[in-house]
């Protein structure tokens, strides 16, 4: 079939080849008309309405968000030039919306670590260190993207939280560097010894430290189960970034410290002979004084730690902050899919009756299609359906979550029914 067969007259109009070289139309021997399947196998509705879906999957090594901008136009155009009188069209799920949100939340995320970072550097370490720490940070930050670009790498949520893992890290190599910067110049040592001289004692413990932290997270990399995949870049990431970081500690420090830095007080004094060291020092040599005591504070700590640590949820991933579920139905295997449909209009009506609920879409035979990669899907039976469930917020879909799953279990006692969020790990849909 192509472009030229516009009506059922055209089909119905179709030459055939006989055996025995003669030629026949299509309308000679069947009834060419226009209609939905029946019986049905695959169901679409949209909020009670009968629907037909459409799927668009971006390829791989593609800009999703520009992908989504580029399908919007197009169904823009289309539905004011081609769409027909009476029909719609609705997104049930659009990913780049979700993406965008995602990474504008992270950025967030990302800038309020950084400042709060630099704000404790300035109380820790005095104005000018936190300015030449926060800089130096920025720097760090900045720097590994665009390698990370030169590379092919992606901005995405991993990427993202690997920074925001990392920030603690990606200054302890210019702290130490800016501190002993620092104290030899209250020392009293010449400026140009004391801006290089740390780098040359501390350079190489500093990488053994860095390569540790980075090896530390060798093994996610090369995990070769779903979560290794979806976390791979977090061990590129700090891996670029921490060595960045390290590289940075030796040569841009001492420049801004050389044309930012200035000790104030006694440059020939003790710099560790203020009262607070004095009372660290105190706490330490009590500590060393007292072992026993000592050790069995630490081991209780742990013991507690691991005894408090049984009580948190456990899962590698939470679940997606979206205002979207899924309600996997099933009967068991030989019942009509009328029976589906009718207990799925059931409950499609008693959702849309939920103020917090603003869309359902129902698929009755199996999964509407592979939409989400991060959710599990049903093998196709006559047997299943599942309804999508959009919702006004994330907050009113978690406060409505328990007492939708209980009406459901009270009322379809015969059925597999279960609300379901979107993870990041893969669920097989139970036999």
């Amino acid at each position: 079939m192509n472009d030229r067969y516009r009506t059922t007259e055209d089909i119905g109009s179709l030459l055939l080849q006989g055996h025995e070289d003669d030629q026949l139309r299509l309308r000679d021997i069947a009834s060419v008309t226009e209609g939905y399947e029946n019986p049905v196998r695959n169901e679409l509705r949209y909020d009670g309405r009968r629907a037909l879906g459409i799927s668009i999957s971006a390829l791989s090594g593609t800009d999703i968000t520009k992908i989504g901008r580029q399908v919007e136009r197009t169904l823009e155009r289309l539905e004011n030039e081609r769409m027909p009188a009476g029909m719609e069209i609705h997104e049930v799920f659009f990913q780049p919306e979700k993406v965008e949100a995602a990474l504008d939340s992270f950025l967030i995320n990302l800038v309020e670590s950084v400042l709060i970072v630099v704000v404790l550097l300035m109380f820790a370490m005095g104005f000018r260190s936190g300015v030449i720490l926060g800089f130096n940070l920025l720097v760090t930050v900045l720097g590994s993207l665009m390698i990370l670009n030169v590379f092919d790498g992606s901005l995405q949520r991993v990427s993202l939280a690997s920074f925001v893992l990392a920030m603690g890290m990606l200054v302890d190599n210019a702290i130490v560097i800016l501190d002993g910067i620092q104290v030899d110049m209250q020392r009293g040592i010449e400026r140009r010894t004391a801006l290089t001289g740390i780098g040359r004692k501390t350079a190489m413990p500093l990488l053994g430290a860095t390569l540790i932290a980075i090896l530390a997270f060798f093994p996610i990399f090369l995990s070769p189960d779903t979560a290794g995949i979806y976390v791979r870049d977090l061990f590129i990431v700090l891996a670029v970034s921490l060595l960045l970081s390290w590289i940075l500690a030796l040569t841009l420090v001492p420049v801004l410290a050389d044309k930012r830095l200035k000790v104030k007080g006694n440059r020939e004094g003790d710099p560790y002979g203020n009262s607070y060291y004095r009372a660290l020092r105190s706490v330490l040599n009590w500590v060393l004084s007292h072992r026993i005591v000592s050790l069995c504070v630490g081991f209780g700590l742990v013991a507690v730690s691991l005894l408090c640590f049984r009580t948190l949820p456990q899962g590698f991933f939470p679940d997606m902050d979206y205002d979207q579920l899924y309600i996997e139905y099933k009967l068991p295997e030989g019942t009509n899919s009328t029976q589906v449909g009718e207990d799925l209009h059931a409950i499609e009506n008693y959702l849309l009756g939920r103020s917090e609920i603003t869309h359902v879409t129902t698929s009755i035979g199996g999964t509407p299609s592979r939409y989400n990669l991060v959710r599990s899907i049903a093998d196709p039976s006559l047997a299943y359906g599942e309804l999508i469930v959009d919702y006004t917020s994330p907050e009113a879909l978690t406060a409505s979550f328990d007492e939708i799953q209980t009406y459901l279990n009270a009322n379809y006692p015969d059925a597999y029914v279960r609300l379901k969020r979107y993870n990041l790990m893969y669920k097989k849909f139970p036999d």
